[in-house]
This record gives C-alpha cells, structure tokens and sequence, in this order.
C-alpha cells in the first residue's frame, strides 16, 4: 500500500507501505537505523517539525541510507500508542 502523507490516518496496523520522504538523522549521518522522516525539506537539518504529525519515526535493524532528495521507504506501519 502505498500511503500519502494526506491519508497516514488510514493505513492500518501491521500493513505493508510505502511512502516518499524526505529523511531527518541525527547529525550529518549518510546512514542510520533510527530517524525521522518528513513530509516536506526542513529549512534547518537540525531541527524535527514542531508538529508531529510532519514526521514518521523509522527503527531498523540495519543501517538506511538517508541522503538528501525524496526516496521512498518501504516496510511495516506500526502505531506507538505510548507516545501522544
């Protein structure tokens, strides 16, 4: 499925996506396992979007590259209901 950042509300627990991004990682790392991805370019590296609905968290096991420009990311959307 691959999910629009319009419509992150009806992708459904477990499902296999998809999703264009721009990515957000810590430092000027060129890979990482954990970092955020956005919907838009950031005007500063630095800094996450204030809204959080701007940003998709990503854990991997392994390493992902996360260079500048808008790939795509595939893998299974999973909700943190911990996390409000």
């Amino acid at each position: 499925m691959r999910v629009a950042w319009s419509n992150l509300n009806e992708a459904v627990e477990d499902a296999a996506v998809e999703v264009s991004f721009y990515p957000l990682a810590p430092g000027a790392s060129r890979t990482a396992r954990t970092f955020l991805i956005l919907s838009e370019p950031r005007c500063c590296i630095a800094h996450a979007p204030a809204d959080p609905s701007g940003a998709i968290e990503v854990f991997s096991p392994d390493p992902i590259a996360v260079r500048g420009g808008m790939p795509r990311l595939s893998g299974r959307w999973r909700l943190d209901r911990f996390r409000r």
